[in-house]
Order: C-alpha cells, then sequence, then structure tokens
C-alpha cells in the first residue's frame, strides 16, 4: 500500500489510511502549514502592482458621484429603459397579487396496513 505523502507538511504520513489523512490535515501543524505554502505563494507568483492607478483621477464636475475621467459607461437608464424584470418577476414598482388560498395537502404514501383510523386517538399504552 502506497504511502501518502503531504506536500504542505512535505512529510509521509505513516497510516495512510482515510481516517488517518484526515487527523493529520485537521492537525495545528498541518494547518499552519499549508497557511504558510499559500502565503509564499502569493508573495513570489501572484504579487504584482497594478499596471496604472486612479489616483490621478479627478472627478468630473457636475458628474454623478463615483463618475472619474475615462470610465466609459453606457447612458444611464430612465424610466422607460429599466428592464421589465426576469421571468416570473414582476417588474420593479408594480405591486404582487395577494396571495391565494393554500394548496391542498397530498399524501405521497398509504398509511401502513394496521395503522388506526385517520382522527381517532391512539389507544392508551398499558391498557387492554
Amino acid at each position: 500500500m502506497p504511502k501518502f505523502y503531504c506536500e504542505y507538511c512535505g512529510i509521509y504520513l505513516t497510516h495512510s489510511s482515510p481516517a488517518g489523512r484526515k487527523q493529520h490535515s485537521m492537525g495545528r501543524k498541518h494547518i499552519s502549514m499549508k497557511v504558510e505554502y499559500y502565503q509564499r505563494l502569493v508573495r513570489e507568483h501572484f504579487f504584482q502592482p497594478p499596471p496604472y492607478t486612479l489616483s490621478g483621477a479627478h472627478p468630473v464636475p457636475g458628474a454623478p458621484p463615483g463618475i472619474v475621467p475615462g470610465n466609459i459607461s453606457g447612458p444611464v437608464p430612465d424610466d422607460k429603459s429599466v428592464p421589465m424584470g426576469y421571468p416570473g418577476v414582476p417588474p420593479v414598482g408594480v405591486p404582487r397579487a395577494p396571495p391565494g388560498p393554500p394548496h391542498p395537502v397530498v399524501m405521497s404514501q398509504p398509511p401502513p396496513p394496521f395503522a388506526p383510523p385517520m382522527h381517532t386517538p391512539a389507544p392508551a399504552y398499558g391498557r387492554r
């Protein structure tokens, strides 16, 4: 039976059963090694400074907040161009219909063969 190698800790587990692997992966040493591994990976490979920053951009005078030069966006929708909603969902601003009567309860299976009738009290235990 092959031994299980933990890539985070760099060790072969002596108990390579699923229970042994689970116990190892829940351990404090393994968790701290895993955190350290991903922190090192992010530091070395994934961290790149952004190619540009918006710190030099100034807001456009007279524009709504959040609009900066170079921000290409479509026209601001008015009430007529607002989408009508998703299928089955009423459009915004349209009141919903009042709820209807509750649906009848449907039994999925018949009762067991020796069950008492539905609306009679159950017999008391210990009495005959």
